[in-house]
C-alpha cells in the first residue's frame, strides 16, 4: 500500500512538472498573445 501511494505521488509530480514545462514553453513561444 505504501509503495502504491509512493508511485502515485511520483506520477502526479511528474505530470505536474510536464504540464508546467509545456506552459512555460507556450508562454515563451507566444508572449505577445498572452500579454494583454
Amino acid at each position: 500500500m505504501t509503495l502504491q501511494a509512493n508511485i502515485s505521488r511520483e506520477t502526479k509530480a511528474a505530470k505536474t512538472q510536464e504540464v508546467y514545462k509545456h506552459v512555460v514553453l507556450f508562454k515563451m513561444a507566444a508572449p505577445s498573445h498572452i500579454r494583454r
